[in-house]
């Protein structure tokens, strides 16, 4: 008889407190943060093709040391410069000469500071030089920007949830639950688009990188307890 009144007691009691969680009187509020920072890592595309100078054929291995030579010059590591792309296109100077072969080959740079890219191709034979455009870009400091739109998106949230408690005339408890319901994805590079690659010129690629910001969001859905 004890054991069956310890066992409906007990029964009562997860039903009191099933009730209780079901009644739990909270707010559910949305907080949205952006800010907007400026990148400092850029990624150039350098297209260089062979030519002809004269009778004389400019091999893309020429214009490569060229390349090479400059970006050391302006101060850049050379690991800063990697191979992107190769591919060759068949011309023909006259209709009775045969096809011949021209190599361009596209380079990818790391810069730290856009304007350099001006010394590097000032620096080098332009008619090796086809084209040169921002490619990517991002900031070395994204981590922490993430961490502080986050935060000021909660901030936000808590923000909002304190004013609407008070137009209702009640209090605000503790944090229930917090979700971040929507963040950029950061996909570590942004990509430049360029709607004529090959038509930008060196002025053209340091004005994109100037002109370049990152809008780094977040939004957070935070439930705070009513007391």
């Amino acid at each position: 008889m004890n054991k069956f009144i310890l066992f409906v007691a007990a029964m009562l009691l997860t039903f009191s407190t099933f009730a209780q969680k079901n009644n739990e009187r909270k707010i559910s509020v949305n907080g949205t943060a952006e800010i907007e920072v400026t990148p400092d890592e850029f990624y150039f595309t350098i297209s260089l093709k062979e030519y002809m100078k004269g009778k004389t054929k400019v091999e893309i291995t020429q214009l490569e040391k060229e390349l090479i030579q400059a970006v050391t010059n302006a101060g850049i590591p050379k690991e800063n410069l990697n191979v992107q792309d190769l591919a060759g296109m068949s011309y023909t100077r006259r209709k009775k000469d045969a096809a011949e072969l021209f190599t361009t080959k596209d380079f990818r740079l790391k810069l730290t500071q856009p304007n350099k890219l001006i010394a590097i191709l000032d620096a080098m034979d332009n008619d090796g030089i086809v084209a040169a455009r921002l490619a990517q870009y991002t900031s070395s400091k994204m981590k922490e920007y993430r961490k502080k739109v986050r935060i000021m998106a909660f901030e936000a949230a808590n923000e909002k949830a304190v004013y609407l408690a008070e137009v209702a005339k009640q209090q605000l408890g503790e944090v229930l639950e917090i979700d971040e319901t929507k963040s950029d994805q950061f996909p570590g590079l942004y990509s430049q688009v360029n709607t004529n690659d090959f038509m930008v010129s060196k002025y053209n690629a340091i004005e994109q990188a100037s002109f370049t910001t990152i809008k780094v969001q977040a939004t957070i859905q935070a439930i705070f307890a009513i007391k």
